[in-house]
């Protein structure tokens, strides 16, 4: 079992790399994956979660000059207490512009767009908002480090058992994003 969803979780990666590095190659921007490791089980909606790294991908490529470069990397995040692996992460790191630290606290609310000097990027910003929102629903979590001029990482963590997700359906997770939208 653990093979088969190693091999899903390189799959999901792997499916989003393909996806995306047109776009990148179109934008000059070097797209790279890195698998650390023997992977962990995990449960995940593989459909969600394909939003979820297809959206912060196409935002580093965005948010990156030409010539950068934009690394996906799965790996194992271990307990600090126990120091055991207990969740999977897959972080998505841009050598972009990087965001200013008094924006980091709103970026994930609904319509929240970092304003740049200068250079306006299209979009919503409701992107960062349902990746938080599908993050939750896994029982997970993102977390974000940034340096202005240096670049962005996003980085998701999935939990390894299946008790921590949110136990509603896929339909009802959708509803749920919905209302993210008109709420």
């Amino acid at each position: 079992m653990a093979e088969e969803v190693h091999r899903l979780v390189e799959q999901v990666v792997s499916e989003v790399y393909e996806t995306m590095i047109l776009f990148a190659k179109k934008n000059n921007i070097e797209l790279v994956t890195e698998l650390v490791g023997d992977l962990p089980k995990v449960w995940f909606d593989r459909a969600k979660i394909n939003q979820v790294l297809t959206n912060l991908i196409s935002n580093a490529v965005k948010f990156t000059p030409a010539e950068g470069r934009v690394t996906i990397k799965a790996f194992c995040n271990n307990d600090p207490a126990t120091g055991k692996v207990n969740e999977l992460a897959i972080s998505v790191a841009d050598t972009g512009m990087g965001i200013p630290k008094e924006a980091l606290a709103k970026i994930f609310e609904r319509f929240y767009r970092v304003k740049r000097e200068g250079k306006q990027i299209q979009g919503t910003g409701l992107g960062l908002a349902i990746v938080n929102k599908i993050m939750i629903m896994h029982g997970g979590r993102i977390d974000v480090e940034s340096q202005v001029d240096q670049g962005t990482t996003f980085t998701i963590f999935l939990p390894l058992s299946p008790e921590t997700l949110s136990g509603v359906t896929p339909e009802e997770n959708d509803k749920i994003l919905e209302n993210t939208l008109v709420n």
